[in-house]
């Protein structure tokens, strides 16, 4: 039996799905700071935030690491990259003069930066279909002894067929 790895190429978008959750946080922040004031979701927001940021740093990493330098020209790594420096950014304004008031702002743009980023369909649907193909394999290998490939199946649909000439008593 033929095992199928799932290989760690999954591994930073996973990471990057992670921050997308913790960047939701922000983005709530962001909606509801529009309506009203509230110190608990500045105590709330920002840990997230920056929390996000630390595994969108990850995730970039392992990128970087699974190709051996950093894959800018992916459209999907430039946008998470992009969020990630905006983030750094915010960061700096917010240890500098102790606002979250830009977050407004930058809060729902790295959030959807990341989404996007997040969302690579390429890498999602391939990892699908291997996780797929390595069920059906294993369905197919161990789950039901003596299930032929196709063209074993399609030769025994043959050797079944009784030829035109011959007869049956």
């Amino acid at each position: 039996m033929s095992v199928v790895s799932l290989g760690p190429s999954i591994m930073p978008i996973l990471w990057l799905r992670v921050a997308l959750g913790f960047y939701a946080v922000g983005l709530i922040y962001a909606l509801v700071a529009l309506t009203r004031r509230s110190h608990l979701l500045n105590r709330v927001a920002l840990p997230a935030m920056t929390l996000g940021m630390v595994f969108q740093f990850v995730s970039l990493t392992e990128a970087m690491l699974l190709s051996g330098q950093l894959t800018l020209a992916s459209v999907h790594n430039s946008e998470s990259f992009l969020a990630f420096l905006v983030m750094t950014a915010f960061m700096i304004v917010y240890l500098t003069y102790r606002t979250t008031s830009p977050g407004i702002v930058v809060f729902p743009l790295v959030f959807v930066l990341t989404f996007i980023a997040a969302m690579a369909v390429r890498s999602y649907c391939a990892d699908l279909y291997r996780i797929r193909g390595a069920v059906l394999e294993f369905w197919r290998q161990s789950l039901v002894p003596g299930a032929g490939t196709q063209p074993e199946i399609e030769e025994g649909r043959r050797n079944d067929v009784p030829s035109a000439g011959a007869r049956s008593d």
